[in-house]
């Protein structure tokens, strides 16, 4: 398995937890993670379309090597700042590598 090539950095955001009268998020958002490196690629064609069936407005694939202390969920938030992008996590999968484990992320563009 290649190498992954880390590119690009990410802050990882998660929501407070705290819930309003009607479900909605409230409260203050929480940095988990600052400047993580990760490569980041836009999908298109036969991927685009297989990762469709899991997330339907997926349009990346973000690779990093994750810490154990993220907890990383569907919950939490990517923010790309040299393209002034937010991502929503829609699907987390785990690759065990021979010398780590490198988590695959697909995601939407917050609108």
């Amino acid at each position: 398995m290649p190498t992954l090539v880390k590119q690009h950095r990410v802050n990882i955001l998660k929501n407070s937890g705290a819930l309003g009268t009607r479900g909605e998020p409230t409260g203050a958002t929480t940095t988990v993670a600052s400047s993580i490196p990760c490569s980041i690629e836009t999908l298109n064609g036969r991927e685009l379309e297989i990762a469709t069936q899991v997330m339907a407005n997926v349009q990346y694939r973000v690779k990093l090597h994750p810490s154990t202390s993220w907890n990383l969920d569907t919950k939490h938030w990517l923010v790309w700042s040299e393209k002034s992008k937010t991502l929503d996590i829609g699907h987390i999968a785990d690759t065990e590598t021979q010398n780590s484990t490198e988590l695959t992320l697909l995601c939407g563009e917050q609108a």
